[in-house]
């Protein structure tokens, strides 16, 4: 970067987003090849509501950094399809708990190769100890930024 100039290819934020974009367009080609009915961002969320058994969905809107509205539309769809169930609160009636299905299990299993070929694919050539590194950074990023939403 020159005083005057910005450089678009030496930009976190660009070289992020057209990577992140690169691996999850990847790891949705990868997906439809196990011919089911999921995309990596349904993946995602299912995953933590597999972690997190009963999950509120503003729980689930912090973890998945996204937010509640997108959260509402993919619980829906997830709904719908029998991935995942919401049930009320026992304590508080407004609030619904959010649980993966037997068949929503089922499915994250089928996907985990798929994950798998996406992570090598998007890594090779990268050593572990690269890797390491490149995930702690990725972590200090976060953490460096991640204030300024909170």
């Amino acid at each position: 970067m020159t005083n005057n100039n910005f450089e678009l290819n030496n930009s976190l934020g660009f070289l992020l987003s057209k990577s992140n974009s690169s691996v999850k367009n990847c790891f949705n080609r990868a997906i439809k090849e196990c011919a089911v009915d999921a995309t990596a961002e349904q993946w995602g969320i299912m995953n933590i509501i597999n972690s997190y058994p009963g999950i509120t969905q503003s729980g689930l809107a912090e973890r998945s950094l996204k937010d509640k509205t997108n959260i509402t539309r993919m619980l829906d769809v997830l709904g719908k399809n029998g991935y995942i169930q919401r049930k009320s609160d026992d304590n508080d009636r407004r609030l619904f708990r959010i649980f993966i299905t037997a068949k929503g299990k089922l499915l994250l299993k089928k996907i985990v190769p798929a994950a798998i070929h996406t992570n090598e694919k998007a890594s090779y050539g990268i050593s572990k100890k690269e890797l390491t590194v490149f995930f702690e950074t990725l972590n200090k990023i976060y953490l460096n930024t991640k204030e300024q939403y909170e």
